[in-house]
């Protein structure tokens, strides 16, 4: 009888470290699937993540590029004036709303190829050596242009954009409009990019109000790791952790079994 109990125990005990096996296993492969799979990855979605973590591929280009009607600090014609047919309207949109407030806003940078952007990376490493440039500058792949969903604004590109009365209208109105300033200030170990107040990415209205109510980046939104950090490293946390918990069930699985004989 002593035995048939003993007995009883260890299958259950069997059966609760057996489900508690696929629930991990289930973890894992939820993990691995939102890891690879996610949203922020397609190029195509206006809430896609562009940094040194996530690269777009040579070949792509974006098929509804268009060139908004606002005004920029040149005046040849260039791929730069393009972006994305909804973020050209909604440039539109803040141009507009922007002089109807006394603020004249100029636009300098949009669309930019793969090609483009290898050019410009390396006349600045070549000029400035590869740290102090890939502080400002993308490797070609890695650049947000690329997407048709970014903005350079302002005359002058440098930190004092951010002082002056257009900069700070755009840090306060951008989200009215779908736009974040992708590199705040601070935030410098999150984005791998240095702070550029003139960099407006659109992201849509409901994600950039979101992101300008709480102060944080694209990279906190979608739930990425800051640059420099691998997603690897985390599945490698949690592998140690279930590896971990696994021991702690072994062990007591072994305790229970010599316990009960």
């Amino acid at each position: 009888m002593r035995q048939q109990k003993k007995l009883r125990k260890k299958r259950k005990f069997f059966r609760i470290f057996l489900r508690t096996l696929m629930i991990l296993g289930g973890v894992l492969v939820l993990v691995n699937h939102f890891d690879t799979d996610d949203y922020v990855k397609n190029p195509e979605h206006i809430q896609v993540l562009v940094n040194r973590e996530n690269q777009l591929s040579p070949d792509y280009v974006p098929e509804d590029l268009v060139t908004p009607q606002i005004r920029y600090t040149f005046d040849e014609d260039s791929p730069k004036r393009k972006v994305r047919r909804e973020v050209a309207e909604a440039l539109e949109e803040m141009f507009t709303a922007a002089e109807q407030e006394g603020i004249t806003l100029y636009a300098t940078s949009g669309y930019r190829s793969y090609e483009r952007q290898k050019q410009i990376y390396q006349e600045r490493v070549s000029a400035l050596g590869i740290q102090a440039a890939s502080a400002y500058v993308a490797p070609p792949g890695c650049s947000e242009h690329q997407t048709g969903l970014a903005m350079d604004i302002g005359n002058q590109l440098t930190e004092e954009f951010g002082n002056s009365k257009e900069g700070k209208w755009l840090e306060k109105n951008a989200f009215k409009y779908g736009f974040i300033i992708r590199y705040p200030k601070g935030k410098e170990h999150i984005t791998g990019i240095s702070y550029e107040p003139w960099h407006i990415r659109y992201v849509g209205d409901e994600a950039a109000v979101e992101i300008a109510s709480q102060g944080i980046t694209l990279e906190e939104f979608v739930g990425a790791d800051p640059v420099g950090r691998h997603s690897g490293d985390v599945n490698q946390r949690i592998s140690i952790q279930i590896q971990h918990f696994l021991g702690m069930i072994l062990n007591r699985f072994a305790t229970f079994t010599s316990e009960n004989n």
